[in-house]
């Protein structure tokens, strides 16, 4: 699975320049999954570009558990769905473009 987050650029080159999410694109060679990717994509990319703050989806999708049960990622990390690593990946976006700040230990 790919997931391609676009960010757009608010107030450019101004003291309220803003970085934002805009768009997700998720894409996957599974077909089984086409349906819902598509839908969760299209309503994801709809909240980002509402604006205001789009930092609760990622503890929202997050939480999503498999009734199956989950799995390990690469590097032993366990993702209890394939919904919530979606959330994680949205989660380490907003990190890095600096929409959720991290807690300093200290």
């Amino acid at each position: 699975m790919y997931i391609t987050i676009n960010d757009i650029i608010l107030n450019p080159n101004t003291d309220n320049e803003q970085r934002r999410p805009f768009e997700i694109f998720i894409n996957s060679k599974n077909m089984e999954q086409f349906q819902w990717v598509v839908a969760l994509t299209r309503v994801i990319s709809a909240v980002f570009r509402k604006g205001g703050d789009c930092t609760f989806l990622a503890e929202e999708l997050k939480a999503v558990f498999d009734p199956q049960g989950g799995y390990f990622k690469r590097g032993g990390k366990f993702m209890p769905s394939l919904v919530a690593e979606i959330g994680e990946a949205i989660e380490q976006h907003l990190t890095k473009i600096g929409m959720i700040k991290v807690a300093e230990l200290g």
